[in-house]
């Protein structure tokens, strides 16, 4: 049988490096199986090394740093159109008229909108294809024959409850 090698990692300390708070890491030592006739299981023989998790999974402290925004959406699922829009929190407290909403661009004319048509595009399996106006044309550019298998649901056609 093999060397089977394990390495055990446990926290040990925290270090303030470079402006960030970073975790070290030790590695407690390696244990060998027994069938391995080159070593012993003590764990004490091996050394011990402390390493950040950027030094365990090479990446740097500029990677691994997570930004987190506070932002709301909007979504508009409407029954002939649907649409979204988005505002970050530091963006509305300079200006609440501060909106983003993107464009949709339709594949047969180019008309630009900021509302994509509600209709849904799926599979055999019933599984999610396409939506908006990718939808439109994934099934108005498909061959005669799988037309019959694919589903094009036209959210449009949905009555309200309310008419």
């Amino acid at each position: 049988m093999g060397n089977t090698q394990s390495i055990q990692v446990q926290k040990v300390e925290k270090a303030e490096e470079e402006g960030g708070e970073q975790v070290r890491y030790r590695n407690k030592g390696s244990k060998r199986s027994r069938n391995d006739s080159r070593g012993s299981n003590d764990s004490n023989s091996s050394s011990r090394t402390s390493k950040t998790i950027s030094e365990l999974f090479g990446t740097s402290s500029k990677q691994s740093e997570i930004r987190r925004d506070t932002f709301v959406a909007a979504l508009d699922i409407g029954t002939t159109f649907s649409g979204y829009a988005i505002s970050l929190l530091t963006d509305y407290n300079k200006d609440p008229l501060n909106i983003q909403t993107f464009n949709w661009i339709s594949r047969f004319d180019g008309h630009v909108t900021y509302k994509m048509p509600s209709d849904l595009l799926l599979r055999p399996d019933g599984t999610f294809h396409s939506f908006g106006y990718d939808a439109e044309y994934n099934y108005a550019n498909a061959k005669p024959s799988d037309r019959g298998t694919q589903v094009m649901v036209l959210l449009q056609f949905i009555q309200d409850d309310a008419v």
